[in-house]
């Protein structure tokens, strides 16, 4: 019988935590909306850590764990585009003569 294996998830170190997420009081506006969906992708990717680590010990749910897999490399990929966007937009605009 083959061991079940799912996809590797990159870790996200501490420093690109902190600096996405918000550092003051409640930020409003994209700053506070991108620190929220950084910590609900942390929190889908420790969840799908969680149910594999289940599924290892042989008390979770394949189709739950795959799903909730699938979920975070879906939250983890969005951050990855919507960075890339970010990233473009600044560089065009720093690129426009004043």
């Amino acid at each position: 019988m083959m061991p079940i294996s799912g996809p590797t998830l990159a870790p996200v170190t501490s420093t690109e935590l902190q600096a996405a997420r918000p550092s003051g009081p409640a930020e409003s506006g994209f700053a506070g909306m991108l620190g929220g969906v950084v910590g609900q992708a942390e929190g889908l990717e420790t969840q799908a850590e969680s149910q594999v680590t289940q599924l290892a010990n042989g008390t979770g749910d394949i189709a739950k764990t795959m799903l909730t897999l699938q979920e975070a490399t879906l939250a983890v990929g969005l951050l990855a585009q919507v960075r890339d966007r970010v990233v473009s937009a600044y560089q065009s605009l720093m690129s426009e003569a004043v």
